[in-house]
């Protein structure tokens, strides 16, 4: 549609306006979070779970944009399984609250 406006203009050069993402299947991004806690043997803050969890998923944990994105997904996610009542928050990090599975 660009083109019917000017033809000489370099679509190559225009980026994308928001950053993709690696989709996740339903569900996919609990089940990571859960075996990570549950390898870990120890609770831990959000910010190492959503680490690991870029990690097992194949993301760059250095890109920022990514990080803190997966980083609300990760949280959303807690905050479900503490209300099915799989996990629950056994203390703090500094500012950090860990969190744990319910044994």
């Amino acid at each position: 549609a660009i083109r019917l406006l000017d033809a000489s203009i370099d679509i190559s050069a225009i980026r994308p306006s928001r950053p993709s993402f690696k989709r996740s299947q339903k569900g996919e991004v609990t089940n990571i979070l859960l075996d990570v806690l549950r390898e870990a043997g120890e609770p831990l803050p959000p910010r190492t779970i959503t680490e690991r969890v870029m990690k097992r998923r194949g993301m760059r944990v250095e890109d920022a944009v990514q990080l803190d994105v997966m980083l609300k997904r990760v949280r959303a996610c807690l905050r479900n399984q503490r209300n099915q009542g799989v996990l629950h928050p056994v203390g703090r990090d500094g500012f950090a609250q860990l969190w744990d599975v319910v044994q």
